[in-house]
């Protein structure tokens, strides 16, 4: 992934934009994944819909 230095002088082209908007979905899943194994990982537990069910799941896989 290329980085793209915003500064108020310096605008970004319609490709640039384009390329950015792509890259939402994954960027988005992957901090979602990551933060909800660092939430188990340091104890703590964590909510999830299942089965259209609110379930808290455990560090220790346990769901309740």
């Amino acid at each position: 992934m290329k980085h793209v230095e915003i500064t108020p002088q310096r605008h970004l082209t319609e490709q640039e934009i384009k390329n950015l908007e792509e890259q939402f979905p994954y960027v988005a899943e992957t901090s979602v994944r990551q933060a909800y194994f660092d939430a188990l990982s340091s104890g703590n537990s964590v909510l999830i819909v299942e089965n259209n069910q609110l379930l808290e799941v455990f560090p220790n896989g346990q769901k309740k």
